[in-house]
């Protein structure tokens, strides 16, 4: 089995920019996406489906880029693509919430690993409200990771406790708790705990590397397509798009691996997985912020969660890692049924979305109930 991967959404490491905002405009979600083929058969048959589609809408230029997928223009190819080259077969996608990600950081200080694996629920419910606080407290906690010393460690356990914490009720604020604990526990004498993933501690193999996010994403994306189709590790053979800079990262942490890195211009596959990730993160960032302003029933409204839903639809849940806040994973599944076409116009409102969205999110919580976080 090989499998052709590409990212889209601000790569890298999950850090304040030099605005001091964790990531630009529509770029908070992370997305990687991957095109499996099955067998050498299977993947002449894609490059074939592929470059027929290049073809029919006469693309001149060395590769085609998910952003001209996106441009109003090209509408009839972006639906022509969503209804003819995505199946249920042959995409993964793995999607990343970067706050979501900074949140399981600072959970995991916290509570340590063994909390989420004796209550997962609780962790998890924990850390989804963490991730609807202002930005401000995970750029506090990045800060700190770049600091680096157990002062700036102690300063922000402070924070914490100190913060005015929207999503909690005030007396039973379990980061609060904690937070009091490990100072009442670790006097102003003693080294306060490293952080997860310290910088400059031999988290990576350059110092100056913390938060990798999309080392996290492929290395999630392989175990679950190990479990879905019953693969080895020897089993599987992986080409990704070119980072350059975090190569030498990924090539560490993933000993064992059959990985290369090679240029999309080259492999057309990873031509694909591009279009794939930047038209599932563009659809799916711009329907939650359609959800986020209240905005889903307004008729100029429905245009990308009409999209999300076909998208869901021709790829399944089954296909796609939703790492992200509870509601967020819950979101995408009810958009599919909601916004499906055939859906009767009448039932376009809030009434029937939130019964939906409430059903899908008790079968989401038993998931994560039923996971075995037993695992390193």
């Amino acid at each position: 089995m090989k499998i052709y991967f590409d990212e889209s959404g601000q790569t890298g490491c999950v850090v304040p920019n030099k605005n001091g905002d964790l990531y630009r405009r529509n770029q908070r979600f992370f997305v990687l996406a991957g095109i499996v083929c099955q067998d050498e058969e299977d993947e002449q048959k894609l490059i074939k489906k592929y470059r027929t589609f290049l073809e029919k809408y006469e693309v001149d230029s060395a590769e085609l880029k998910g952003t001209e997928l996106l441009k109003t223009e090209n509408e009839k190819m972006l639906d022509d693509f969503i209804e003819n080259m995505l199946d249920d077969k042959h995409m993964y996608i793995c999607c990343y919430d970067k706050i979501f990600y900074l949140a399981s950081m600072i959970s995991t200080y916290f509570f340590d690993r063994q909390t989420m694996i004796d209550d997962p629920l609780l962790y998890f419910t924990q850390q989804s409200a963490l991730t609807r606080e202002n930005q401000r407290l995970f750029v506090e906690f990045c800060k700190a990771v770049e600091i680096g010393t157990s002062e700036a460690r102690r300063n922000f356990v402070q924070f914490m406790v100190a913060y005015p914490y929207e999503k909690f009720d005030a007396n039973n604020n379990l980061y609060r708790i904690a937070a009091n604990t490990m100072l009442d526990f670790f006097d102003e004498s003693e080294e306060m705990p490293e952080f997860p993933l310290p910088k400059g501690k031999g988290a990576y193999l350059n110092d100056n590397i913390t938060h990798l996010i999309n080392l996290n994403a492929l290395g999630e994306s392989l175990l679950a397509l190990r479990i879905i189709y019953g693969k080895e590790q020897d089993d599987m053979e992986i080409c990704h798009d070119h980072i350059i800079e975090f190569e030498n990262e990924f090539l560490d942490t993933m000993k064992g691996e059959h990985i290369r890195f090679a240029d999309s211009k080259s492999e057309i596959l990873i031509q694909y997985a591009d279009n794939v990730a930047s038209v599932f993160r563009r659809i799916y960032t711009e329907t939650t912020e359609v959800f986020g302003k209240g905005e889903q029933w307004e008729d100029n409204k429905q245009f990308y969660p009409r999209k999300l839903s076909r998208i869901m639809q021709k790829i399944t849940e089954r296909n796609i890692k939703f790492v992200t806040a509870i509601s967020d994973w819950v979101l995408p599944i009810a958009v599919a049924v909601q916004f499906d076409k055939k859906t009767p116009k009448a039932a376009y409102n809030n009434t029937d979305f939130m019964k939906l969205f409430l059903l899908i999110k008790d079968r989401v919580l038993e998931n994560i109930v039923s996971m075995d976080y037993d695992v390193d």
